[in-house]
């Protein structure tokens, strides 16, 4: 079953691109958009409180990536199998390049997939919650879907353009208290893990929710 997050934005989000399927066509030749990733925030305050949060490692298990628009000439579709582990606490490499008919779009629809495998988790970060070791982690079968649009977008034929995706680690506890971090359950290690099932699930669904607000800005030109 797959679980679909709309990132509210008027900007796009996407991973990667491989080869890619298509439906339809827009406009004549082709344009190309560029993809990187830059993050923040990854140490801050719990709002209220004088308790802080650190995260210095974690990944998301990207599984494909597609695009959609609609135009006055139609609906396209792109799909790309992109499997690939991004490290969110490395340098960030280019994520790839969409080929896409030039055209004026009246939305355009990015999105991204991501979920596990038998051997790696669809999304993972660590780190410490003031000396508490933490974790938050989905490992759940199925696929998780992370959307962003655009109104009203011209590409012009042989054109490269940019989409910078900014993610803020900050808004993924967005709701969260420290006193429910303080009274968190902690396993054998001593370590808070955010878990669905592991006795945490309050604090997992509001995390799991909050990646809907994970991109804070997209610069798109």
């Amino acid at each position: 079953m797959k679980t679909k997050v709309l990132l509210a934005l008027a900007g796009i989000s996407t991973l990667g691109i491989t080869s890619c399927t298509k439906e339809d066509t827009s406009g004549g030749g082709t344009a190309n958009v560029n993809y990187q990733v830059k993050t923040v925030n990854k140490s801050y305050t719990v709002p209220n409180s004088t308790s802080t949060i650190s995260w210095t490692a974690g990944f998301v298990n990207v599984t494909e990536v597609e695009f959609e628009a609609e135009s006055t000439a139609g609906h396209i579709k792109y799909e790309s199998k992109a499997p690939q582990k991004l490290n969110l606490f490395t340098t960030l490499p280019a994520l790839g390049t969409v080929v896409v008919p030039a055209g004026t779009y009246t939305k355009a629809e990015f999105e991204i997939e991501f979920g596990n495998t038998s051997t790696v988790n669809a999304f993972e970060i660590s780190g410490m919650y003031n000396n508490t070791p933490i974790v938050f982690r989905i490992k759940d079968g199925g696929d998780y879907e992370v959307d962003a649009e655009l109104a009203n977008v011209t590409l012009i034929r042989d054109r490269t353009y940019s989409a910078m995706i900014t993610l803020d680690f900050s808004k993924l506890t967005l709701g969260i208290t420290a006193a429910e971090l303080n009274n968190a359950p902690k396993d054998n290690t001593g370590t808070i893990v955010i878990l669905d099932n592991s006795g945490t699930g309050a604090l997992y669904s509001k995390m799991k929710n909050n990646l809907q607000k994970f991109v804070a800005t997209v610069d798109f030109q």
